[in-house]
C-alpha cells in the first residue's frame, strides 16, 4: 500500500512544471512589460454606465406605501406600481400569508411588508418614513371584533393623513366612495364623506377618488352575485336583496388602477377629487342576466326581499362565515340601494378613467373570464332538450 501511494504521489509531482521553468517564464514576461508602456485596457461595458432595467426588475427610485394593499383594489395597485419598478411598502396587521401573493409582483426586495397597527401611531410613521407616495385603500363594510366600520373608514384615514403631513410625504391618494355626502341616506357614504373631511384637514393636497363597484378576477361583484343565480338553480324563482331596477356603473379593476396611475403620474390631480365610474350603467336585473349567460344557467325569475328575510338563505346553505367576512352586510345593501348612479353621473362627472386612451371594459367583455369556473356542465344536456342554438366552435372561440 505504501509503494502504491508513493508512486501516485510521484506521478502528480511529474505533471507539475519545474521551478526553474516557472522562474524563467516569469522573468521573460517581466522584461516584456518593462519594454512596452503600460496601457489600461477596459471593456466599453465597464466604462459606460449601463442603463437601468425597466419593468418589474427595474428601479424607478419611487417608494410608495399602500395601506390596504392586501385588499382587492390595493392588490391591483401594488401590481401596477411594481410594473414601473417602484419599491412598495405594504403595512399589514394580520398573518404573513395575507401578503404572500404580492411578493411575486416585484423583483427581490421591491415588495416590503411591514407589521403595523393603526392604533399604534409610531408603527404608522415607520410605514411611511421613506415613502414619497402613500395610497389609503382601507375600507370596511361591517364591524369586526376589534374595529367598527367608523374606525376603518374614518379614524384610520385621519391617522394616515396626519402621519403623512408629519413625515413630509409628497403625495397622498385617498380612496373614498361614489356618492359620499354629509346628507346621504347611506351610512357608508356619510362615513366616507367624514373621511374626506378628516384627510383634507391634515393634508390639503390629498387626491381623492370616489369609485363605484369594482369587478374582475376574484371580485366581490360578479362572483358574489353569481351565488344568487347558482344557489337552488333548479327552482324557477330566486330571492334577491336589491330591486331589479337598481342601477350600477361597475368598473373593471384594471381600468380603475390605470386611471389612478395616469392621474398620479401626471401631477395634475393634486388636491382634486375624481370619480371612478364604469362606461355603462346596468340595472341589477341586467347584471343577473349577464351572469346567467356567462355561467350557462337557465333564466329565472328574481323576487326582491328585505335583507332580514334573505340573509340566511345563502349564508346558511353555503356555510359562509357570517360574522367575520359576510357576503352581504346591511351597510352594503343600504349603500347600493340608495346611492344610485345613472347616465348623467357617468357623462358629467369628473371621471379619472376618461383620460385613458384605451376603450374601457364592460361586463359583457369580462363576465366569461371571471365566471368560467362556475359554468354549469349540465347545460350541454339542457340545451338539447330546450332547443337552444348552441355552437361548439363559438364557445371555444370566445373563451
Amino acid at each position: 500500500t505504501q509503494s502504491t501511494g508513493g508512486s501516485s504521489h510521484s506521478k502528480k509531482m511529474n505533471r507539475r512544471l519545474p521551478v526553474s521553468s516557472l522562474t524563467t517564464s516569469f522573468l521573460q514576461n517581466t522584461q516584456t512589460l518593462q519594454k512596452t508602456p503600460f496601457i489600461a485596457k477596459r471593456n466599453v461595458s465597464d466604462v459606460v454606465v449601463r442603463s437601468q432595467r425597466k419593468g418589474r426588475s427595474g428601479v424607478s427610485g419611487v417608494i410608495a406605501t399602500v395601506f390596504g394593499g392586501t385588499g382587492y383594489l390595493g392588490s391591483a395597485l401594488v401590481n401596477s406600481l411594481a410594473q414601473t419598478g417602484s419599491q412598495i411598502i405594504i403595512p399589514f396587521r394580520g398573518q404573513q400569508r395575507s401578503f404572500l401573493k404580492l411578493k411575486v409582483a416585484g423583483d427581490l426586495g421591491q415588495i416590503v411588508p411591514i407589521k403595523y397597527e393603526i392604533r399604534d401611531y409610531e408603527s404608522v410613521l415607520r410605514s411611511i418614513a421613506e415613502s414619497k407616495v402613500v395610497f389609503n385603500c382601507i375600507g370596511r363594510w361591517c364591524d369586526t371584533a376589534n374595529f367598527t366600520s367608523g374606525d376603518a373608514n374614518v379614524s384610520s384615514a385621519a391617522v394616515i393623513a396626519k402621519a403623512c403631513a408629519e413625515m413630509g410625504v409628497e403625495r397622498l391618494i385617498h380612496i373614498s366612495a361614489f356618492g359620499a355626502s354629509p346628507d346621504s341616506p347611506s351610512e357608508f357614504a356619510r362615513q366616507k364623506w367624514k373621511s374626506e373631511e378628516q384627510v383634507r384637514q391634515y393634508f390639503r393636497e390629498t387626491t381623492i377618488f370616489r369609485p363605484t363597484t369594482f369587478y374582475g378576477m376574484e371580485d366581490r361583484f360578479l362572483s358574489r352575485n353569481s351565488l344568487v343565480v347558482l344557489v337552488n338553480k333548479e327552482k324557477p324563482t330566486a330571492r334577491v336583496l336589491h330591486p331589479l331596477e337598481t342601477p350600477n356603473a361597475p368598473l373593471h379593476v384594471v381600468d380603475a388602477v390605470d386611471g389612478i396611475m395616469a392621474l398620479v403620474a401626471s401631477g395634475e390631480a393634486v388636491g382634486q377629487t375624481y370619480h371612478l365610474l364604469g362606461p355603462k350603467v346596468y340595472s341589477y336585473e341586467q347584471v343577473l342576466r349577464i351572469i346567467e349567460e356567462a355561467s350557462f344557467t337557465l333564466p329565472r325569475q328574481y323576487i326582491p326581499y328585505s335583507f332580514e328575510e334573505v340573509e340566511g338563505e345563502y349564508t346558511s346553505r353555503l356555510g359562509l362565515r357570517v360574522s367575520k367576512n359576510p357576503d352581504w352586510t346591511p351597510l352594503e345593501v343600504e349603500y347600493f340601494n340608495t346611492v344610485l348612479p345613472d347616465e348623467t353621473n357617468v357623462k358629467d362627472s369628473t371621471s379619472a378613467v376618461s383620460l385613458l386612451s384605451k376603450p374601457l371594459l364592460t361586463l359583457e367583455d369580462s363576465a366569461d373570464a371571471v365566471l368560467k369556473p362556475l359554468r354549469d356542465l349540465s347545460w350541454w344536456n339542457i340545451a338539447d332538450e330546450n332547443g337552444y342554438n348552441f355552437d361548439l366552435d363559438s364557445y371555444y372561440l370566445r373563451g
